[in-house]
């Protein structure tokens, strides 16, 4: 409900005729149509994988369950922040508005992408909160699929900000707010390299 309310808000404030807002409303909200082909998988997995096996995964535990559920909130709450301040910017999709201009501030000042932080904490906490089990894969799928966008929206942001971007890159991590080391992963710091081969000459 926030993430409509959030899109319809930031399309009606903006520039432009009632026709142009509704284009940005639907433009934005919604994802790759592909991804909807996700739907009939995952019905399949669970529908193939006896339920037996889910039950072999599963082991809750009263402290672990309130800290999975401390995790969801937060998660959801850090997600709004976000969402709220990129503003018009944010899309569905990776997705280069007309006018974009590079976010760096607020939650963008700790991580690069706090949304996908956040869907990966939310996943997270719900499958210690249930006691893990079919929520395995959910929180297994969620890592990949926002491992998949961070790698396609750097390609994007560094075609379009060229050194603007390189530079926010190595003073801002990924997708964990820790420290960055020399052996940091990924998702601690800059994505790696072979992303330059897209790079685009400065603007």
């Amino acid at each position: 409900m926030f993430w409509v309310a959030a899109a319809a808000y930031f399309a009606i404030t903006r520039p432009g005729t009632a026709r142009q807002k509704a284009l940005h409303f639907l433009r934005t909200l919604f994802p790759e149509p592909w991804l909807l082909l996700l739907v009939p998988v995952f019905a399949a997995v669970n529908l193939l994988v006896p339920h037996r096996f889910w039950a072999d995964l599963r082991w809750w535990n009263a402290p672990l369950a309130l800290v999975g559920a401390g995790c969801v909130v937060i998660s959801a709450l850090w997600m709004c922040w976000a969402r709220w301040s990129i503003g018009a910017m944010w899309a569905g999709r990776p997705l280069v508005q007309e006018g974009h201009e590079l976010h760096t501030t607020g939650p963008y000042g700790i991580v690069r992408h706090p949304i996908y932080t956040g869907m990966v904490g939310a996943a997270f906490g719900a499958m210690l909160a249930i006691g893990f089990g079919p929520l395995v894969a959910v929180f297994l799928g969620t890592v990949g699929f926002v491992s998949w966008r961070v790698w396609a929206e750097e390609r994007m942001m560094i075609a379009t900000f060229g050194d603007r971007y390189r530079d926010y890159r190595r003073r801002v991590p990924a997708l964990l707010p820790v420290p960055r080391g020399r052996g940091a992963g990924p998702w601690m710091r800059a994505w790696p390299s072979h992303t330059r081969s897209y790079d685009a000459p400065p603007r």
